[in-house]
């Protein structure tokens, strides 16, 4: 008589499996949205960045 694969794995190891299962998904998740959030960042910083090269770029023309 044999024991099933499930059988020998104690219910708290088995619980804990799928606890690590679902904390790799939620760390996956985590750094999706913080990677979407940098992006974003990114971007907004480099339009801030643009825009204020150009007002430089308006007042020396305006000053000559």
């Amino acid at each position: 008589m044999k024991a099933g694969r499930a059988g020998l794995i104690p219910s708290s190891e088995r619980l804990y499996v799928a606890h690590g299962l679902e904390l790799e998904v939620r760390i996956r998740q985590a750094r999706a949205t913080i990677r979407i959030q940098l992006s974003r960042f990114r971007f907004g910083f480099v339009l801030e960045e643009y825009s204020h090269r150009k007002l430089q770029l308006n007042m020396s023309l305006f000053r000559q």
